[in-house]
């Protein structure tokens, strides 16, 4: 999604100073995955909490950004 023109305009004496854009769709969350600050279950569950259409869909995106799945499907597999 692009930033709103109103909201650039507002950034405009920003950029003068140099070294200031607009962070790229996706760009803090892969920093934060190649930093070590999310995993890819996280990742992945934001990337479907942003998409998500219904409450339920919500829930469930919730629930793997916290790493709720992660965790049951660790606990549910087979030891050796």
């Amino acid at each position: 999604m692009a930033a709103a023109p109103s909201f650039r305009l507002s950034l405009r004496p920003c950029w003068r100073c140099g070294g200031t854009r607009l962070a790229e769709p996706g760009e803090f969350a892969r920093r934060a995955f190649e930093n070590g600050k999310l995993d890819l279950t996280e990742v992945e569950g934001l990337a479907d909490l942003i998409a998500a259409e219904t409450e339920a869909q919500r829930r469930q995106a919730l629930a793997q950004t916290k790493g709720r799945c992660a965790v049951s499907t660790k606990a549910g597999a087979p030891s050796s």
